[in-house]
């Protein structure tokens, strides 16, 4: 996550997809306490700044 980001994705109907797919990743998120918690945090900052419940920022990158 970019403190950057220019570009917002609505994550909210998704949102349980992406806690499942994160879960996946044993080695880094198995011991996090509040997983699905701490990443509806995180879509609710970037949803603030984008005017969305739950969003997802990026930093668009162009190419000339």
């Amino acid at each position: 996550m970019s403190d950057h980001n220019d570009y917002f994705v609505d994550i909210a109907t998704t949102f349980d997809r992406k806690v499942s797919a994160v879960r996946e990743h044993a080695s880094q998120f198995s011991k996090h306490p509040d997983l699905e918690g701490f990443l509806c945090r995180l879509g609710k900052r970037a949803g603030g700044v984008s005017d969305l419940p739950l969003a997802e920022g990026f930093k668009r990158i162009t190419l000339s």
